[in-house]
């Protein structure tokens, strides 16, 4: 629950639709795969993933990058 506090408000301060909703599909990801929909949690964060072309570096796109590689073990 902190994490998606803290993700939220990061996304917030750079004012991008995009960050927003990835951060916010980066939570349901948690949560799916917590439910052990691991499957349906990978789409769905990759799909959001794939939007960007920059911003790699950031801490929110690593931490979506580090997830989807949790999912795919």
């Amino acid at each position: 629950m902190k994490r998606d506090i803290l993700c939220t408000s990061r996304a917030r301060r750079h004012a991008s639709p995009r960050r927003v909703g990835a951060c916010a599909t980066e939570s349901m990801t948690r949560f799916l795969a917590e439910l052990r929909k691991g499957d349906e949690a990978r789409t769905m964060l990759a799909e959001i993933y794939d939007w960007f072309t920059e911003g790699f570096d950031t801490a929110d796109l690593k931490d979506a990058k580090t997830l989807l590689d949790e999912l795919k073990a």
